[in-house]
């Protein structure tokens, strides 16, 4: 009757192992989705700004043509004015305001060709990213599909799996199965198996009659070091997870 319990124990405790396998993979699942949803967020972002750099930045440049259009047409009056002009003073001071209508305007011009080379280069940083951000787009989209198919196997596995312990705690004893989740509330598993006199859920030895109790399956007795409930190792290999 003891060793029957002890089995059932184990393969409880092999049951909640696969759930956590389960949370594992749907964790996994979803940190891969976040991962991409956040990539497809970032090049968004970065479109966004690269939209509103170009929008100003030609702005600025059509400003700055027609500043040199504006200042073009002043330096063409005051040359006008100069060829009329009644004496050298009046030369000499048209001549001059010329001067600096035309720097102004050449500063205009330059600025506008510099301000041109800018949006060039944006745009075809522009273009890349679009095409980086369609392609990330299909790549989670693809990925969306293939984690609903992936988090419909993981549900039914569930499903089967809490079908199985459900039937498998029926064969339990009430006050085995108390004192199992109890344990299993604060350890990672809440059995361990017993070899050579030592716990092999802490690797903590045990006293000579303690540990003989559960080799000949007197009792099911709990670790007195990390509280699991032991068992019978099952072979030389097994070892159970701290």
């Amino acid at each position: 009757m003891v060793r029957e319990q002890m089995e059932s124990l184990q393969d409880l405790a092999r049951l909640d192992r696969g759930f956590r396998q389960l949370d594992a993979e749907q964790e996994e699942l979803q940190g891969r989705l976040e991962e991409l949803r956040q990539d497809v967020a970032r090049i968004h972002s970065l479109l966004d700004r690269e939209r509103v750099q170009i929008e100003e930045t030609e702005r600025l440049r059509v400003q700055s043509v027609q500043e040199a259009a504006d200042l073009g047409e002043r330096q063409q009056r005051s040359s006008a004015r100069g060829n009329v002009a009644r004496n050298t003073r009046e030369q000499e001071a048209s001549r001059r305001e010329v001067e600096v209508l035309k720097k102004e305007r050449e500063e205009r011009l330059a600025r506008a060709k510099e301000l041109e080379s800018g949006l060039s280069a944006v745009r075809e940083s522009l273009a890349r990213h679009e095409i980086d951000f369609a392609g990330l787009q299909q790549t989670l989209e693809l990925e969306e599909s293939r984690a609903a198919t992936e988090e419909a196997d993981i549900a039914r596995r569930r499903l089967e799996t809490e079908a199985e312990r459900t039937a498998l705690s029926a064969r339990v004893r009430p006050d085995l199965l108390r004192r199992y989740s109890g344990v299993r509330s604060k350890r990672s598993t809440a059995v361990a198996e017993v070899r050579d006199g030592a716990c092999l859920g802490c690797h903590v030895g045990l006293p000579p009659q303690f540990a003989a109790k559960v080799h000949y399956a007197e009792d099911i007795l709990q670790c007195p070091n990390c509280h699991r409930l032991l068992v019978i190792a099952s072979a030389p290999t097994g070892a159970t997870t701290p």
